[in-house]
């Protein structure tokens, strides 16, 4: 399951132009942009990796296969507000699943050390 949020974890200059393309013309024909951010965010909770960075600007180079693909597809809005798109849904995503990856952590800190502390108080109590 690695690579699902492959836009955000290609580096420099990844191969997913398709991705940039599909989004905005997911997105314009009504796709539930909640629907999405949720299942990026819960793809970046099962995963508990670190947490993709979405890049600042789509590739350089990606431009004439991006005009290609877009052309194909009769999507009329450029690369930069295709990306701006993809980050207008993702970024809220990946911060909110940090968010609770961190609360996350808390908790299960919290139960580690009240799991130490009903041992060490069992061990205090003889003949239990």
């Amino acid at each position: 399951m690695k690579n699902r949020v492959a836009y955000c974890q290609q580096g420099d200059q990844g191969v997913r132009v398709r991705d940039l393309v599909d989004m905005p013309i997911l997105m314009d024909l009504g796709i539930d942009k909640r629907k999405v951010a949720r299942a990026l965010r819960n793809v970046c909770i099962e995963e508990s990796r670190e947490l993709p960075t979405l890049p600042a600007a789509a590739p350089a180079g990606w431009r004439n296969e991006f005009d290609r693909l877009a052309r194909s597809c009769q999507l009329t809005c450029t690369m930069r507000e295709a990306h701006d798109q993809v980050v207008s849904i993702a970024e809220p995503a990946i911060d909110d699943a940090r968010r609770q990856l961190a609360l996350l952590e808390k908790v299960n800190d919290l139960n580690q050390r009240l799991r130490r502390k009903k041992t060490d108080r069992d061990k205090d109590m003889p003949g239990r």
